[in-house]
């Protein structure tokens, strides 16, 4: 299909304008208003591992990017097509122009998005063209915001250190930490609390308002719907968020005053840590263990003073000499001082 052949549809989508669109400038659910003070302290559960560690000793964070999440439709929204077909067009034309794609290029790509929304087995092609131009066409810009957000990274931390399910799912089945932050003395403009009851759709209004119009609070609710808003059955993690423009590890804001030790982490981790830290002992280090009669978890300070003063265990041999000593009795003599790991 030429382009010529679908002017006539294009002059009768340009006449409607923008009347077609909503003006609602805020959305459903809680207002973003709701964006409050954080908590004194923030908690990061995760497993033992590099970032974990640069974590601690280098003052690093790691903001995940968006498509390693295990939950597949956070920072992954859904369009709410709530602009005319003409007015998508010029967005997704002012954002191929913001790519640097060609005037060439960009007519292009709008007559290939025209030519697979035209069915043939239809004589009028009008209301129902117009509905699958909308779709097609805001498909791509989704892809263009996808690709643009998808770059930015997430720092997810919440308010609680004894949420069992936390421990089960990202620190290690109990084999992790938790790290305790402290937020007072400085602020983050993206340091957030996420929305379990905002909208999972983003406004096309809004994204053409920002685009085309460089309407700043369009631009707002745009990124606090795609980073800060999350399924309703999330809400037990208590969570904010500190958005990064690059994913991966960054310089931490945040101050570093406690460490947690799952109920399953090998003695060898507290040893190092504790080993590590022997200078920092601003740093509170917590054992952490679940109440006898309930599922509820506590948390006792952990003395430093045995662990600071031990050195490496020595081979059975060159301590007892040729004493002969069984296996069990080996692991009696090695496997203990808290450590819970077998063999």
């Amino acid at each position: 299909m030429s382009v010529k052949g679908r002017q006539p549809l294009r002059s009768n989508r340009k006449r409607r304008g923008i009347s077609q669109a909503r003006h609602r400038d805020t959305p459903p659910g809680l207002s973003y208003a709701r964006r409050m003070k954080p908590p004194g302290k923030l908690y990061k559960y995760c497993a033992i591992n590099p970032n974990s560690l640069r974590a601690i000793i280098r003052s690093q964070v790691f903001h995940s990017p968006p498509v390693q999440f295990n939950d597949p439709l956070d920072c992954n929204p859904s369009l709410e097509l709530d602009i005319s077909a003409h007015q998508l067009e010029t967005l997704l034309r002012k954002m191929l122009a913001d790519e640097g794609v060609l005037k060439g290029d960009i007519q292009r790509e709008i007559d290939r998005i025209a030519y697979f929304s035209v069915d043939p087995e239809l004589s009028d092609n009008g209301p129902a063209f117009d509905a699958r131009y909308s779709f097609q066409l805001g498909e791509e810009i989704k892809r263009f915001l996808r690709k643009d957000h998808g770059l930015k990274g997430v720092l997810a931390l919440s308010e609680k250190w004894d949420e069992p399910l936390m421990w089960s799912h990202y620190a290690a089945q109990h084999q992790g930490i938790c790290i305790e932050y402290t937020t007072s003395g400085f602020q983050l403009a993206r340091l957030k609390s996420v929305n379990y009851n905002a909208p999972r759709s983003l406004r096309a209004h809004d994204i053409f308002r920002w685009k085309c119009n460089g309407d700043a609070q369009a631009e707002q609710r745009v990124f606090d719907t795609y980073f800060y808003s999350k399924a309703p059955q999330w809400a037990y993690e208590v969570e904010w968020r500190d958005i990064a423009d690059k994913a991966g590890a960054n310089p931490s804001h945040f101050e570093l005053t406690a460490i947690h030790f799952g109920m399953r982490v090998d003695f060898v981790w507290k040893w190092l840590l504790v080993k590590a830290l022997h200078l920092d002992k601003q740093v509170t280090l917590f054992e952490v263990d679940a109440e006898e009669k309930t599922f509820k978890l506590y948390r006792r300070e952990m003395s430093r003073d045995e662990l600071e003063r031990r050195g490496i265990d020595q081979p059975a041999f060159k301590v007892f000499g040729n004493i002969d000593l069984n296996d069990e009795i080996v692991r009696a003599l090695y496997v203990g001082d808290g450590d819970k790991t077998k063999g």
